[in-house]
């Protein structure tokens, strides 16, 4: 699945072979810049439900209620097409309006 026609998408890593295997297996990535075609400039962060899980447990630990973050997309599998997929659908949805 591809890039929106009205929106940038720019991540934080290369996608290459060590990215491709790596993120997956660590089950988050932030900052993940999307840009509107108006200029607006969102950043993202992915987490598969695993992950976000193990992190939100920790947070509790702490002593915090839980895991606040602004621009949380919870996914499958934190893989470039999961990704995109999941940015599609929000830009389809309105999120970025």
């Amino acid at each position: 699945m591809g890039e929106s026609k009205s929106l940038k998408i720019e991540y934080p890593i290369k996608w290459d072979e060590k990215d491709i295997w790596e993120r997956p297996a660590k089950g988050w990535l932030d900052n993940v810049k999307v840009t509107t075609v108006s200029g607006l400039e969102h950043t993202l962060i992915f987490y598969d439900p695993v992950r976000l899980s193990q992190d939100l447990e920790e947070e509790v630990k702490m002593g915090k209620a839980g895991i606040i973050e602004k621009g949380l997309f919870v996914i499958k599998e934190v893989t470039k097409e999961n990704i995109e997929k999941a940015i599609l659908q929000a830009e389809q949805e309105g999120y970025f309006d």
